[in-house]
C-alpha cells in the first residue's frame, strides 16, 4: 500500500503525524507486494509479524520514525490482536525480535513501541542482503496479562532482491 504525501501546517502537524503512523501501521500489518504475514494464535490472541523493505516506505513516515532508508534494510512489525466488543484491538506488551541467517549469524532486532489512534505495534529495522533467507523468531508477552509464558513465532523468509 503506498503512502501518500501530506503537506503540514502548524495546526495540522499533530493531525498529520496521527494520519502518518495509522498509515504506517495499517501498511506494515497489511500483506503487500514486500510483506508477508506471518502468525500464531493462542487463547483468543494473534501474534502477528511482517516486514517491509524500508525503501518501500515514504520520507515522511521514514523521518516520523527515525528510520534510515536503504535497499538493504527492512522494517520488522509486530503486533498482538484480540478481538473485544466484537471489534479487533490490540495488546500492549514486551516484544523480543531476532534473526538468524544461513550462515548462522543471529542478529537481536531492537524492537520499538508505536501508538497512534488507540492501536499499538512494535517495530524494529534490521539489515538483510537481496535473496537471503532468514529465520525470526519473535516473542510477545501481553503487559497486565496472565498468560504464563511469553508467544512465540518462528518462521523463515527469503528476502527481496533489489
Amino acid at each position: 500500500m503506498p503512502f501518500t504525501s501530506v503537506s503540514t501546517t502548524p495546526s495540522k502537524s499533530r493531525s498529520c503525524a496521527r494520519q502518518l503512523v495509522a498509515g504506517f501501521l495499517l501498511s506494515a500489518l497489511a500483506a503487500s507486494v514486500s510483506a508477508q504475514s506471518h502468525e500464531v494464535e493462542r487463547g483468543g490472541v494473534v501474534l502477528r509479524s511482517s516486514s517491509v523493505a524500508s525503501d518501500r516506505i515514504s520520507p515522511e513516515t521514514a523521518r516520523l520514525h527515525g528510520i534510515d532508508q536503504s535497499s538493504d534494510r527492512a522494517i520488522l512489525n509486530v503486533v498482538l490482536l484480540t478481538t473485544q466488543a466484537g471489534a479487533q484491538a490490540t495488546l500492549p506488551a514486551l516484544v523480543t525480535a531476532s534473526s538468524r541467517s544461513f550462515t548462522g549469524e543471529n542478529t537481536v532486532i531492537e524492537m520499538r513501541e508505536v501508538r497512534a489512534n488507540d492501536r499499538v505495534s512494535y517495530m524494529g529495522t534490521y539489515a538483510f542482503e537481496p535473496r537471503e533467507v532468514l529465520d525470526f523468531e519473535v516473542t510477545a508477552q501481553p503487559t497486565g496479562s496472565t498468560q504464563q509464558e511469553p508467544m512465540t513465532l518462528r518462521y523463515r523468509e527469503r528476502m527481496w532482491a533489489r
